[in-house]
């Protein structure tokens, strides 16, 4: 991206209904595997919205920084990909098995 130029509006939506849908779920607005679904939506599209945010600082800080900046983005964000699944399918069983 060149200096000045604006966000896709992708990278602000994703994270905002991401949020929205976790406000849907503590308030028991959806629930069951429709929130699972949905929650797994809003995973992927902020994970894409933060990975895109790396590129853009990795694009601007230059070649050596920036290399090191996606390849610790990368890593945070597998690691944190695998603990929120995990969340999700324990919440997931403890849902459908424990009434």
């Amino acid at each position: 991206m060149k200096p000045g130029t604006q966000m896709p509006l992708w990278t602000i939506g994703a994270p905002v209904l991401a949020v929205a849908i976790l406000a849907a779920a503590m308030f028991g607005l959806v629930g069951g595997g429709f929130l699972v679904g949905l929650a797994a939506l809003g995973l992927a599209g902020s994970v894409f919205a933060a990975v895109h945010h790396a590129e853009v600082v990795a694009h601007r800080v230059g070649e050596p920084l920036g290399t090191l900046v996606l390849v610790l983005r990368t890593g945070r964000t597998i690691i944190l990909h695998g603990v929120i699944l995990l969340t999700l399918f324990v919440v997931y069983l403890f849902t459908t098995i424990v009434p």
